[in-house]
């Protein structure tokens, strides 16, 4: 007989803790108190105007990708993913305007436009990016979530770079988590 679980919040920690026990052969039961599952990654609507009221960028899609494959899914078969560029854009008070993006060389020409004189300091924000991204990486995600059924990629560890000219990867995928993750559960 399956041991039974009650998982408390359909937010995404919630869901995704379900399907993992779910995957481990748990007989789980989800309890939400909100009217729709999906915690903050959620949506509001009203007056022909649509908000996302939480996460819609994703910048580690292999989390979840892992997530779905310890469940024996694929998530492309439920999400569609797609990389954005710009990730975002910041539009100053006079009008200037930069993107933020992973291709470095055209940051960086962004940069030597509207203030060459931070791009050392745009190194520096990089390399302290990178090394809280590492310590992160080795403390919460392998530790915690990553279980021995992942491998990483071929060096041994994820990385914000893929060794091209990429810095940070941002991702979006449509507000459908909710009803993927309720279907997988």
């Amino acid at each position: 007989m399956k041991k039974k679980v009650i998982v408390v919040g359909a937010g995404l920690g919630g869901l995704s803790a379900a399907i993992r026990l779910s995957a481990d052969g748990y007989d789980v039961t989800v309890v939400e108190k909100s009217k729709r599952i999906g915690g903050k990654l959620n949506i509001r609507s009203g007056k022909g105007f649509s908000f996302d009221t939480g996460p819609s960028i994703l910048t580690m899609p292999w989390v979840l990708e892992q997530l779905f494959d310890s469940a024996g899914r694929n998530i492309h078969d439920y999400l569609t993913i797609e990389r954005i560029e710009p990730q975002w854009r910041t539009f100053f008070q006079d009008g200037t305007q930069i993107d933020l993006t992973s291709d470095l060389p055209r940051m960086l020409q962004q940069l030597q436009e509207l203030a060459p004189e931070d791009i050392e300091g745009f190194f520096d924000y990089l390399s302290y990016a990178n090394k809280m991204y590492e310590s992160n990486l080795k403390v919460f995600i392998k530790k915690f979530i990553w279980t021995s059924r992942f491998t990483n990629d071929a060096h041994g560890k994820r990385t914000a770079s893929n060794g091209s000219n990429e810095i940070y990867g941002c991702y979006y995928t449509q507000i459908f988590f909710k009803q993927t993750f309720a279907s997988i559960v």
